[in-house]
C-alpha cells in the first residue's frame, strides 16, 4: 500500500476514534460519581454518556419558555418608603414639627408641615437624604421631593439587572441544565427571558424564581396572646410606632394534609429587627434534630454576628422571635449569648426547606415579577425532530456513498472511507 495512503488512514482512524471517545465517554458525570470500565463498553452506559455530553436545547429536549417583567415601580416605591422612615426619624431628632410624611407616588416623598416657615430648615436638614437625584418643590404647607426622570430610569435598569442576577443564582442552585437567561425586548419594558430545557416541574421552578422570603430576628415584648385583640389591649388599645403585633405561623403536620395548630396566638415584637435576611452569610436545609421534617440552619455575616452576640448577651432569659414573611416561626427563650448562627424550625418538608434556604441565600428580589408569557414544549416534539434528523442524515450519507462508488468506481472507496 502506498505510504501516503497508509498515513492518511492512520490519521483518519485516530481522529475518528478520538471523536467517538469524546462523544461516548463519561466526561460529564455528576460530582462524586466515579468512572468505571463499564462506562466505556456497556451500551446502556454509552447511551447515558451521550445524553450527558450533548446538551439538547428547548426545541429538541422539551421544557419551559418564560418571559417575565420586573415590576420596577415597586423598587422605586421601596426606595421612597425607606426615605420616608429616615425623614420621620430625622425630623423627630431635630425637633421639627410636622403633620405627616407621605409617599404619594412611587417617585415622590412629601412632608406636610404645620408651619411654612420651616420649609427651608427642613430642606437643609434633609439635604443628605435627597441629593442631586431629587427635585424639591414647596407648595402651601408641604415640601415634596420628586426623583428625576433620568435617575428613576437608572434605578429601574438597576432593579431589572439585579432581578436577573438573583434569578440566575436561584436557577443555578436548583440544578437546571443549560438554561438560557437574558434580557429581552426594549430596555424600558424590563423583561427577562428564561428557557429551561428538560424541566419536569415548571410550577416549582416558577414559585422558586418568584418567591420572596423576608427573614427578621426581633425582640419579643411580653408573652403569647390568644388573639390580636388581646395583644392590642396589652398595648393600651393602640399599636405604637415602634412595635407591631405578629401571628404565630400555623404549623402543618408531616403525616396529614390538614393544618395542625401547635402554638397559635400573637406576640408583640419590636418593629426594628435585630438582624435581617441581608445579614445572612449562608443557609442550609438539614433534617430536624427531633427526627420530624426539616429545618434551616443559617449563619450570619461577621458584622451582624457581632451585633447579634452583643444583643443576645444582654438579653438572656428573654424571648427572640424568628419572623419569616411577617409570621413568627418560633419564639425561643435566649439561654446564653448567640453569635453567628441560628435555626428556623417549622416541620418543613425536604423540598420546602431546600427552596426556602435557596431563596434566603440568594436574597430578596428588588421588585415583584409578572409572568407575561409561558410556553411548554413537549419532549415528543424534540424526539420527532431528532428522529427525522437522523433519518435525513443517513439518507444523505447513503446517497453520497452511492454517487462516489458509481462515478469513481474503486477509487471512490478511498473517498468514502475518508
Amino acid at each position: 500500500m502506498d505510504k501516503r495512503l497508509r498515513n492518511r488512514g492512520i490519521v483518519i482512524a485516530v481522529v475518528t476514534l478520538t471523536s467517538l471517545v469524546m462523544m461516548f465517554g463519561p466526561w460529564n458525570k455528576p460530582k462524586g460519581v466515579a468512572k468505571t470500565a463499564k462506562d466505556f463498553f456497556v451500551p446502556a452506559r454509552l447511551k447515558q454518556n451521550l445524553g450527558e455530553n450533548i446538551k439538547l436545547g428547548l426545541d429538541l429536549r422539551g421544557g419551559t419558555h418564560l418571559v417575565m417583567q420586573v415590576q420596577v415601580e415597586e423598587a422605586l416605591k421601596g426606595l421612597c418608603d425607606g426615605s420616608q422612615q429616615k425623614v420621620e426619624a430625622e425630623l423627630k431628632k431635630e425637633g421639627i414639627a410636622f403633620k405627616s410624611v407621605k409617599v404619594p407616588t412611587s417617585t415622590q416623598v412629601m412632608v406636610e408641615t404645620e408651619n411654612a416657615n420651616d420649609h427651608a430648615k427642613i430642606q437643609e436638614k434633609l439635604a443628605s437624604e435627597f441629593t442631586g437625584d431629587w427635585d424639591a418643590k414647596t407648595t402651601g404647607n408641604s415640601v415634596t421631593w420628586t426623583l428625576k426622570n433620568s435617575s428613576a430610569a437608572v434605578y429601574r435598569k438597576q432593579a431589572t439587572e439585579q432581578a436577573k442576577t438573583i434569578i440566575e443564582q436561584r436557577i443555578n442552585a436548583f440544578g437546571l441544565v443549560e438554561p438560557i437567561l437574558q434580557l429581552t425586548g426594549r430596555e424600558e419594558d424590563h423583561m427577562i427571558l428564561l428557557q429551561m430545557p428538560g424541566v419536569d416541574n415548571p410550577e416549582r421552578v416558577k414559585a422558586l424564581i418568584k418567591g420572596d422570603s423576608k427573614l427578621e430576628l426581633k425582640a419579643v415584648d411580653g408573652t403569647l396572646h390568644p388573639t390580636r385583640e388581646a395583644a392590642l389591649a396589652a398595648l393600651g388599645g393602640q399599636e405604637p410606632g415602634d412595635k407591631q403585633i405578629l401571628p404565630v405561623k400555623q404549623k402543618k403536620s408531616q403525616t396529614t394534609t390538614t393544618a395542625t395548630p401547635i402554638e397559635q396566638g400573637f406576640y408583640v415584637v419590636e418593629k426594628a429587627p435585630i438582624v435581617s435576611g441581608i445579614d445572612l452569610r449562608n443557609a442550609q436545609a438539614i433534617p430536624n434534630q427531633q427526627g420530624i421534617g426539616y429545618q434551616i440552619n443559617f449563619q450570619l455575616k461577621p458584622a451582624a454576628a457581632e451585633k447579634f452576640g452583643t444583643w443576645t448577651g444582654a438579653h438572656i432569659g428573654t424571648q427572640l422571635a424568628i419572623v419569616l414573611n411577617n409570621e413568627i416561626e418560633s419564639a425561643p427563650t435566649i439561654q446564653g449569648q448567640i453569635s453567628d448562627s441560628g435555626q428556623i424550625t417549622g416541620n418543613f418538608t425536604k423540598e420546602d426547606a431546600e427552596d426556602l434556604s435557596l431563596v434566603l441565600r440568594s436574597g430578596a428580589l428588588p421588585a415583584g415579577l409578572k409572568y407575561l408569557e409561558e410556553r411548554t414544549v413537549g419532549p415528543s416534539l424534540g424526539a420527532d425532530s431528532i428522529r427525522q434528523g437522523i433519518i435525513a442524515s443517513l439518507v444523505g450519507l447513503g446517497l453520497v456513498v452511492f454517487f462516489m462508488l458509481f462515478y469513481y468506481k474503486f477509487s471512490g472507496v478511498n473517498a468514502v472511507l475518508a
